[in-house]
């Protein structure tokens, strides 16, 4: 699984912008050219000090995202794994079709 991609510290940027923006009037949405070039030329002129709250939110929001897809995953074996085998041995022996038909009556 790679790394959630589109959260970055520019990212966070953003919708801070669209937020400060949104309170003076402007509602722009996230992929807006104008919302893009007024975040893009305030981050290149930002020093690194200036970046790193949004590149930690950033940071925090990748790891959260990260542990709810691990935890969906676990969930998801474990509720699955028991059926998932018993499924899996019925059709390697070819009785699967047979099962499903009592079970459907």
């Amino acid at each position: 699984m790679g790394k959630p991609k589109g959260r970055n510290g520019f990212f966070q940027f953003l919708i801070h912008t669209q937020n400060q923006l949104k309170r003076e009037g402007k509602n722009l949405g996230l992929n807006a050219p104008e919302l893009q070039g007024i975040a893009g030329s305030q981050w290149s002129a930002m020093s690194k000090q200036e970046r790193e709250p949004f590149e930690q939110k950033a940071k925090r929001s990748q790891s959260q995202t990260i542990a709810q897809l691990l935890h969906i995953v676990k969930y998801t074996r474990i509720c699955l794994g028991v059926d998932f085998d018993f499924e899996r041995q019925m059709i390697l022996s070819g009785s699967y079709a047979k099962h499903r038909a009592q079970h459907i009556r």
